[in-house]
């Protein structure tokens, strides 16, 4: 009797210390070589925030930045419609946001696209959007996981360097060929949530260089199913886009 209930108090401050750790956000700041010219750009990138309430506290430690970008799942078909627009309220009042959708958005598709025209929100669907004055353009495509991805629609027109903003991680095995993507943003995977030693249904989240490419993959900001993590917290990136020499 004794040992069951050692094990059962064991559980529960397991338990509640990964509800606590979910979170508690971690902070990530990369400098990324990205453009030929002298310009610099400061971005926050944030993914799966799914029923998480975007704390305030969290997007002013970010500081100033001059575009938000969300690599989807911001909702999922369970989350409360006034988390979402709470949400985007934060964030687009911090900074131009685009965002891709993710496998979970579809769930609440039509009260999700209303809320996004509401909030002004640029949706890459599969399209990208060149900054002309600056020489680079930022891509996006809709989620793999329901085959409605379409990357030569996506790239059309894009120029060199180009920013590709993809929901689902896999979509590297389909951009080498594109010469002119420099860096790729995914979530999707949670890294895991929840990893027991080398034992996780995903990877963590990462940073890695594939040829010319650097791919960023987040733990995200918000859980699925369980509203628990253990050995993957939930993150935001500031992303610096700096001139390639710099970094060399």
């Amino acid at each position: 009797m004794r040992v069951l209930i050692y094990m059962v108090t064991g559980l529960s401050a397991l338990v509640c210390y990964m509800f606590f750790r979910a979170r508690i956000t971690e902070f990530l700041v990369h400098d990324i070589s990205f453009f030929e010219n002298n310009l610099s750009k400061r971005l926050l990138f944030i993914s799966d925030l799914h029923k998480r309430k975007v704390s305030k506290k969290d997007i002013k430690r970010v500081g100033n930045v001059d575009l938000i970008l969300i690599g989807g799942d911001i909702t999922e078909k369970a989350a409360d419609n006034g988390t979402l627009l709470d949400n985007l309220k934060t964030l687009t009042a911090k900074a131009p946001v685009y965002f891709v959708w993710g496998n979970n958005d579809y769930g609440k598709r039509k009260k999700l696209q209303e809320y996004l025209v509401l909030y002004n929100v640029n949706q890459l669907n599969n399209r990208n959007v060149t900054f002309e004055e600056e020489g680079w353009s930022l891509a996006g495509v809709e989620d793999l996981n329901f085959h409605f991805h379409n990357m030569n629609e996506a790239l059309n027109g894009a120029v060199n360097p180009t920013l590709l903003l993809c929901h689902d991680p896999e979509i590297i095995k389909e951009s080498n060929r594109y010469t002119n993507i420099k860096l790729i943003l995914s979530g999707h995977t949670h890294g895991g949530q929840i990893r027991i030693g080398k034992f996780s249904p995903a990877p963590k989240g990462s940073l890695k260089k594939y040829q010319d490419i650097t791919h960023l993959t987040s733990n995200g900001y918000g859980t699925t199913r369980l509203p628990l993590r253990l050995g993957a917290p939930p993150q935001i990136h500031v992303i610096n886009l700096v001139n390639v020499s710099k970094q060399r």
